[in-house]
């Protein structure tokens, strides 16, 4: 693994129910604010988010659902984005899972908090070795070596 990058973290109080932690990313050159999440399995990006901002994009239809995201089962899909920047860290071809997050938005506004347009996940939380640092409100991640 390469360099340290350090990304801002917002941490966010939920009154009694505990925080949550979002970092600011882009997809393709538009913002999107994500929720840091170490229980979700993959980085998952919101139905209606990608394609109001980008209709042309495919969004393949997935076999399965994914359960968690605040209810039991919900249909999901797969996507890959052109281009994911987090911090000083750049993907090409992401690939992404795609689920409505009305649900969760609408639990969000309740509590008086900004929506989030997806989740970053263990995939990259885990590749990239990610520490949160509550104390300096950062996310580390180790950006990998390019293979020669």
């Amino acid at each position: 693994m390469g360099k340290k990058v350090r990304i801002p973290l917002e941490i966010c109080s939920l009154a009694d129910e505990g925080h949550h932690f979002f970092v600011n990313a882009s997809v393709n050159g538009q913002s999107a604010r994500l929720l840091v999440d170490t229980g979700a399995s993959r980085s998952v990006f919101s139905h209606s988010w990608l394609k109001e901002r980008f209709p042309e994009l495919t969004i393949e239809e997935s076999q399965g659902v994914a359960t968690g995201a605040g209810t039991s089962q919900l249909p999901a899909g797969i996507a890959w984005l052109q281009q994911f920047h987090l911090g000083d860290l750049s993907f090409t071809d992401f690939p992404v899972a795609v689920l409505e997050m009305q649900h969760v938005n609408d639990a969000y506004r309740q509590a008086g908090l900004p929506p989030i347009d997806g989740v970053l996940g263990c995939d990259l939380l885990v590749q990239l070795q990610a520490v949160i640092n509550v104390r300096r409100k950062t996310l580390r991640l180790r950006k990998p070596r390019k293979r020669s």
